[in-house]
């Protein structure tokens, strides 16, 4: 049965589904469907990405307090090698191979102290751990202890620290019968120099662009479509709102980071400083070449300036360049990461080249037309009435209205103020290009009738429901 909410009518969340193993037994606790209707139930209901996405404008906008609290120890009763899982599976096999997950949890955390009636107290919660340590041997023969959740917060942020590197458990077509063996290898480590948070490789993908390709006729089974591998634009902003928010604390119980050689520490303040003083400078691309002695970037792969890079440092260089949405969350969830005129003329852009009727697209259509339609029409060659399937290029051309409601409204309220509400609201009534894929959306609820609101809202993909009205 649903759960309705008392103060706005039509957010819903669902109950029992999501299971979680204990020491004593099993629990049921409620659980939010990836999407409706193929991810409604079974072992692909609940990811933990798209989880943690949405709770703050399904859970905690709706006052929906406890069942926030409930799905946040859920996922931290799970956490093994410093990450939350993206799969979560009723916490029997769960897969840990995103990077962006982690960011998302420990972001809804953050919110949830911020806005639940003594939030702050679930740091102190006690989390019943699934698994006693990372090594899957000690997972099967014995069991896991009690932890307090910021002891949890206080594991993640020194693993990605020290770096994380592994194999996933049963790697293999057991657990994913696309991905090369090499996809399998999960990697994630910190630059102490700059603070940034790099990962993945270019043989599996490890971000919300997720599409894998799977057709050995078109050539690209095994290859994702988006690896986005390097240092992902939106974790590093999520990264710096989480450590913002620790070290705002007044009795942050989180403490300085132990390095893996023993002899020094590293603290969250170090941390937050390091993001803030490089994130300009590692992803932003200048609009006059005279200056780009201030910024790290090549300029012979650059085809649009006054811009914030996608990735830095993936291994397909010029990937890093390509003009996606994914900044806006960055920008969203840690605004004083950008120079207010970066960020205006940014925003600018996107408006201009990105926003459609329906929202974003995923990618700059000029990099599309010349570099993935080549890809398309093999495919189509390849797997004739079934190019939904197999395409590459899933997260180029398709509308994925996802975004995070904050990623919108925290934008135009707290990031550039009445400048980019004027850009967003003008850009999301009119489709200023006239044509072109769409992808990821940045829906503006006043512009759809309510019979679609209830729609999406029930599906999990608008978040921020007080708009609603």
């Amino acid at each position: 049965e649903p759960i309705r909410s008392g103060k706005v009518r039509y957010a819903w969340v669902f109950k029992p589904r999501l299971h979680n193993f204990t020491c004593t037994g099993h629990e049921s606790l409620p659980s939010m469907a990836a999407g409706l209707p193929h991810f409604a139930s079974g072992w692909m209901r609940s990811w933990g990405r798209d989880t943690f996405i949405a709770l703050r404008g399904l859970l905690l906008v709706t006052g929906q307090y406890e069942a926030a609290k409930d799905i946040i120890l859920a996922y931290g009763r799970v956490v093994r090698h410093g990450l939350i899982p993206n799969l979560f599976d009723g916490g029997r096999n769960p897969r840990y191979n995103c990077r962006d997950a982690t960011w998302w949890w420990l972001q809804a955390i953050k919110d949830y102290c911020q806005m639940a009636p003594l939030g702050e107290d679930i740091l102190f919660a006690t989390v019943e751990r699934r698994f006693p340590n990372d090594n899957q041997k000690d997972a099967e023969e014995h069991a896991s202890g009690n932890m307090k959740l910021h002891k949890v917060i206080q594991e993640i942020l020194t693993k990605h620290v020290n770096g994380i590197e592994f194999r996933e458990w049963n790697a293999g077509s057991r657990i994913d019968g696309d991905m090369c063996d090499e996809g399998f290898n999960v990697k994630v480590w910190v630059d102490l120099d700059t603070g940034l948070i790099y990962g993945g490789s270019r043989f599996n993908c490890g971000t919300w662009m997720d599409k894998m390709g799977s057709s050995t006729k078109a050539g690209n089974k095994g290859v994702p479509a988006t690896p986005r591998d390097g240092a992902a634009v939106e974790i590093q902003g999520l990264a710096a709102s989480v450590l913002s928010w620790l070290c705002e604390l007044s009795n942050n119980p989180v403490g300085d980071i132990a390095l893996s050689n023993g002899k020094t520490r590293f603290t969250l303040q170090q941390w937050r400083d390091l993001l803030h003083q490089n994130f300009e400078r590692y992803f932003y691309v200048p609009l006059e070449s005279e200056d780009d002695g201030n910024f790290a970037y090549d300029p012979s792969l650059v085809h649009r300036r006054g811009i914030y890079k996608d990735t830095a440092g993936s291994s397909d260089q010029y990937t890093d360049y390509q003009l996606r949405p994914n900044f806006a969350i960055a920008l969203a969830v840690a605004p004083e990461l950008c120079d207010p005129k970066h960020g205006r003329h940014a925003v600018k852009v996107a408006r201009n080249v990105l926003l459609g009727p329906l929202g974003a697209r995923t990618l700059d259509p000029k990099v599309w037309t010349t570099l993935y339609l080549s890809v398309v029409c093999t495919e189509c060659q390849a797997r004739t009435g079934s190019i939904g399937q197999t395409i590459t290029t899933m997260m180029t051309a398709m509308i994925l209205p996802w975004q995070k409601g904050s990623t919108t409204i925290r934008f135009v309220s707290l990031c550039l103020k009445s400048t980019i509400l004027q850009c967003l609201l003008w850009a999301m009534r009119r489709d200023p290009s006239g044509s072109g894929p769409l992808a990821t959306c940045f829906v503006p609820c006043s512009t759809l009738p309510r019979t679609s609101l209830k729609l999406l809202i029930r599906s999990t993909v608008i978040s921020d429901v007080t708009k609603l009205t």
